[in-house]
C-alpha cells in the first residue's frame, strides 16, 4: 500500500508539476510572499537540514561552489533508510506468510531509487561562475543558465527553490547548501538585472 501511495505521488508530480495551481497547492511561493505553512515534521527536518548553511561556499578563482549541508545529507539518509526498512519488512512478512512475491520487485526498484537519491543529495552542487549558474539536474547532468536571464525565484517548503528564466526554462536548486545566504543574495541581484544587459553588475 505504501508503494502505491508513492507511485501516485510521483505520477501526479510528473503530470501536474507544470500547473501553476498545482505548484501553489504544493507550497510554491515567491520569495517576497509569506511562506507556505509547514507541517511539524517539515519544521523538524528543516531544523536539522539547515545545519551548515552558515558555512561559506568553496571559492576558487571566482568560481563559487555551493554544496549540500551535512545536516541535509544525514537527515535524507536517515529518512530514506527508514522507508526502505518499512518496505523491506512488508515484503518479508508477505514471503513468510506464503503470499506472492510481487512486492519484492517493487522493493528492488525502491532500493535502486534509495541509492540514486542519496548519491544525488551527497554529490549535489550548484556553481556560480562567469555570470552563469551551473546546476545539477535530477539525471545528474549539468544544467547551465545565464544569470542575467533569471526572472523568478520561488521557494517550496519541501526544501528547494524553483528558478524560471526568460527563455521559459526552469531548474530546481536545493535550499540547504553551504553559503545559502550568499547564493540567495546573488540570485535576487540577478532577478533585478536587465535581461539583455551585457555586463550584469552581480558578482562573478
Amino acid at each position: 500500500m505504501l508503494g502505491l501511495y508513492l507511485g501516485i505521488a510521483i505520477v501526479a508530480n510528473l503530470f501536474l508539476g507544470r500547473s501553476w495551481l498545482f505548484r501553489r497547492f504544493s507550497g510554491d511561493r515567491d520569495l517576497d510572499e509569506k511562506p507556505a505553512r509547514r507541517t511539524t515534521e517539515q519544521r523538524y527536518v528543516d531544523t536539522i537540514a539547515k545545519v551548515g548553511t552558515g558555512l561559506p561556499p568553496d571559492q576558487l578563482y571566482g568560481r563559487r561552489t555551493f554544496r549540500t549541508t551535512w545536516g541535509l545529507r544525514l537527515v535524507s539518509l536517515a529518512l530514506s533508510s527508514v522507508l526502505i526498512f518499512m518496505l523491506g519488512h512488508g515484503v518479508l512478512v508477505d514471503i513468510l506468510g506464503g503470499r506472492a512475491w510481487n512486492g519484492a520487485y517493487f522493493l528492488l526498484i525502491a532500493v535502486a531509487a534509495y541509492i540514486y537519491f542519496n548519491f544525488y543529495i551527497f554529490t549535489y552542487e550548484v556553481v556560480l561562475f562567469d555570470g552563469k549558474l551551473i546546476n545539477r539536474g535530477y539525471l545528474l547532468t549539468k544544467q547551465r543558465f545565464e544569470l542575467r536571464k533569471l526572472k523568478e525565484i520561488q521557494h517550496n517548503p519541501g526544501g528547494y527553490y524553483r528558478l524560471r528564466f526568460a527563455n521559459g526554462k526552469t531548474t530546481y536548486v536545493l535550499q540547504h547548501v553551504q553559503g545559502h545566504n550568499a547564493l540567495i543574495e546573488t540570485l535576487k541581484d540577478a532577478v533585478e538585472q536587465d535581461t539583455y544587459d551585457i555586463c550584469p553588475s552581480f558578482p562573478r
